[in-house]
């Protein structure tokens, strides 16, 4: 009988969905003075809402972190306090505040959804989703064939396609006897498919609605027998494991630490929500924050697991939602995987993705060595140490690298005091974003080693940097463009200064032909060969082509190890912009940016001066981008008797050098059917320039660094290595070498690249998890993980 217990007496008096705010009021003092601790959720939806004022939420913060501080957690200061179920309350007054701004924010008329805290109701509510887990909650009970309602009707639920999948189904209430302590843990799943859901769960009540139909009170609670509670509770202990006796090594220390953690205590702060159901194998369900199709966005695992897979203390998370939260996303976009230990969960919600600080805040660091371990970002949890007990070899023909000594950890009082030894990771100090556009945030110490400017050619072009050669139409421009590049290719001189050997890519505007003939012209004069490392396109690009285009380029540039592009001119690549218009030479100083920060190269963009001037034509945005101007105008010396036609080449911009205090007066002579760029004499050759430089040592981008890890790691395909292992018989690239710090700089090299090969699935972990540490080949090939890199570089 309807009304008989104070429980149905007050879900039997649930006003309608077009009641009043006093009338719902009204029924949540009476739900309250009952014992039910009650909770609002969204209008039509089964998830939570926070009607917290910010005042109120911002002292629940405080509140959690003081609690946290006094139970001696080292990272109390970023606790936030829980959402979720915990905003469940029993005080009237407070709820009834929450239903003003329930109704402020969806509007005077909507319908109030509500829900209570199950345990802190003192109930186990039994979810029974269709008939035949009502027939076999029934059945369990001792109650066969007999027809006994549940307490609450739900109103099932339909899929995507409006097929009911859950239908005829209901809650049965029961109370908890006095005395009786129920484990923390909130759910228990019977073989029948039946759940019993007690503390820390929540279940919506009427006056509640879906699109499916309304909650209804049709049945009675009960007191709860026997063997209900003898089965949640023997559930409980089963999936229990005591963390006591753990050795104290790295996933030790780990593992014990995140037995003091909950996944609550990682995921409510961030507007997750408990589901009432468990996944298949017994663990719980969580729904990220936001509107999604299925409320199963993630499930964390636990030590009673019946997969077989997850059986150690420290069991991960597996998100499905393709939608999850924007930090869990840029986790997963980095990482290319789905899974992860309590630990990186944590770096994730709390420390930006960041495991090392994560771990060194939470001390938990036991020793030197696993703290060099985190710094290169392995993870938690079922972890292997850097000194494996069962290392894998090299094999035979292994090359390895130069005995690099381990970086010492500054919390053992080890490092320089100069700051030469900083640890990789700058802990809380450093912002490394996934974001295109954030730049990278560091303390001083992480760029100490940084190295000074280097001259493409001395005192003229910065090399990596941006350079502007203007002038005047007919001037000369292109010919002395194609005289640097000439000069670098070959490490000659340029007009007596000296330059960096390197690889020049060269795209003409303006005719290629004639760029020939004046490329074969210097040859000749000069007596040398520009071979295979002038590259010449027949031509140039557009400002306005598609990112896949500007991909292309950027990733044939890494492959070819290219040194400087020349870009001859930008009236000819900016056909589809407006060359006044600032915002249009923004967009074009940005493709310039993305291409030379990825490909390590520099940018040289030839352009005309305005009218009568001698400035760069158009909007100043570009001169104001580059590091380097270069202007070339017809000579103002004397050149009476010298075959050929003067000019004048000036440096009046220099952001790391001087500027040219007087022009450098140079010829274009005729020579073998074109011109060559001479000295005032118009005599060809300097007495230095037979002297040609070194090659030049290009740093090697990150996605090579990868690719050549790969290449090692597919000596053994079975084991894997490990990342102390690629570190120390992986050669680093000869750049690293000549740097002042070379161990330092190869293990950020080695760990930035590890991270991007993951990422990008040139490897791929030997568990299949994040949490590996062993790494083996996967499936993408070089040039894939070449042009996926190129087209973060590039993309807009």
């Amino acid at each position: 009988m309807l009304g008989s217990t104070p429980v149905t007496a007050v879900l039997g008096a649930a006003p309608g969905p077009d009641a009043t705010l006093d009338e719902y009021k009204a029924f949540a003092k009476a739900a309250t003075t009952a014992g039910l601790a009650l909770l609002l959720i969204a209008p039509g939806a089964k998830t939570p809402v926070d009607m917290r004022t910010s005042r109120q939420r911002s002292a629940d913060d405080k509140a959690a972190q003081e609690a946290a501080k006094e139970a001696g957690r080292p990272d109390w200061k970023r606790v936030k306090s829980r959402a979720g179920v915990h905003l469940a309350t029993t005080d009237a007054a407070l709820f009834g505040r929450y239903l003003t701004r329930y109704r402020e924010t969806y509007g005077e008329s909507t319908p109030v959804n509500m829900a209570i805290d199950v345990g802190r109701s003192g109930l186990i509510v039994v979810d029974a989703d269709t008939a035949d887990q009502v027939t076999a909650f029934l059945n369990d009970s001792g109650l066969d064939g007999v027809d006994v309602p549940p307490t609450v009707r739900t109103p099932g639920a339909v899929d995507s396609d409006g097929e009911w999948v859950h239908a005829d189904g209901g809650h049965f209430y029961f109370t908890v006897p006095d005395g009786f302590t129920l484990p923390d843990r909130g759910t228990y799943a019977a073989p029948g498919g039946w759940v019993a859901m007690y503390g820390g769960r929540y279940v919506l009540i009427p006056p509640s609605v879906r699109t499916e139909g309304a909650y209804r009170l049709v049945g009675r609670d009960y007191p709860a027998p026997d063997w209900l509670l003898e089965r949640i509770s023997g559930d409980a202990a089963a999936r229990f494991v005591d963390p006591a006796g753990r050795d104290e090594d790295m996933a030790g220390v780990i593992d014990r630490w995140a037995q003091t953690v909950s996944w609550a205590d990682v995921l409510e702060p961030g507007g997750w929500t408990l589901t009432a159901r468990p996944d298949s194998c017994g663990c719980p369900v969580w729904t990220a924050p936001g509107v999604h199709a299925s409320p199963k966005s993630a499930t964390t695992h636990d030590e009673g697991c019946t997969l077989g897979r997850y059986t150690l203390d420290n069991a991960p998370m597996h998100v499905w939602t393709d939608n999850p939260p924007e930090e869990f996303r840029e986790w997963i976009d980095r990482t290319g995987s789905s899974t992860m230990s309590k630990l990186q969960a944590v770096a994730v919600t709390r420390y930006g993705g960041d495991v090392g600080s994560a771990a060194t805040e939470l001390d938990l660091v036991p020793d030197k060595t696993d703290a060099l371990v985190l710094e290169l970002g392995v993870d938690t949890g079922s972890m292997v140490s850097a000194d494996d007990p069962d290392p894998v070899l090299p094999t035979p023909d292994a090359q390895p690298g130069p005995e690099l000594s381990v970086v010492p950890d500054p919390a053992d009082g080890g490092g320089a005091s100069d700051g030469a030894d900083a640890p990789l990771v700058d802990e809380e100090h450093m912002l490394k974003s996934e974001t295109n556009g954030v730049p990278i945030i560091a303390p001083f110490d992480h760029w100490r080693n940084t190295e000074p400017p280097t001259w493409a050619i001395d005192g003229i072009i910065e090399h990596g940097a941006t350079s502007l050669l203007i002038g005047p139409p007919g001037a000369g421009k292109s010919a002395v463009a194609i005289d640097m590049a000439c000069a670098m290719v070959t490490g000659q001189r340029w007009q007596g200064r000296k330059t960096i050997r390197q690889r020049v890519l060269y795209l003409p505007g303006e005719g290629m032909s004639g760029a020939v003939q004046r490329i074969l012209a210097w040859e000749q004069a000069h007596g040398q060969n520009v071979g295979r490392d002038l590259l010449l396109g027949d031509s140039i690009i557009q400002l306005g082509a598609s990112s896949e285009a500007w991909q292309e380029l950027a990733a044939y540039i890494i492959r070819h190890r290219v040194g400087l592009i020349i870009f001859d001119t930008f009236a000819r690549m900016s056909l589809d912009i407006e060359e006044n218009s600032a915002t249009d030479v923004g967009k074009a100083v940005t493709r310039f940016d993305r291409l030379r920060t990825w490909t390590k190269a520099g940018v040289m963009v030839v352009h005309h001066t305005g009218k009568s001037s001698t400035s760069a034509r158009g909007s100043s945005a570009l001169w104001g981008a580059v590091e380097s101007q270069i202007l070339v105008t017809e000579g103002t010396w004397d050149a009476s008797g010298i075959d050929g036609k003067p000019i004048d080449v000036s440096v009046d911009k220099q952001k790391n050098g001087e500027e040219t205090e007087e022009p450098l007066p140079m010829m274009l002579t005729p020579a073998f059917d074109s011109i060559v760029v001479t000295g005032p004499s118009g005599e060809i050759g300097d007495p230095l320039d037979g002297v040609a430089a070194a090659p030049m040592v290009m740093p090697e981008p990150v996605i090579e660094t990868a690719v050549r890890l790969r290449e090692y790691l597919d000596r053994f395909p079975t084991q894997g290595l490990t990342r102390t292992d690629l570190f120390k018989y992986v050669r680093p690239d000869d750049h690293t070498l000549k740097t002042a710090d070379p161990d330092l700089v190869w293990r950020r090299a080695v760990t930035e690249a590890v991270d991007l090969a993951l990422r990008f699935g040139l490897i791929e972990t030997l568990s299949g998890t994040a949490s590996g540490s062993r790494y083996i080949p996967s499936h993408t090939t070089a040039d894939q993980a070449r042009q996926r890199a190129a087209s973060e570089a590039m993309g807009e």
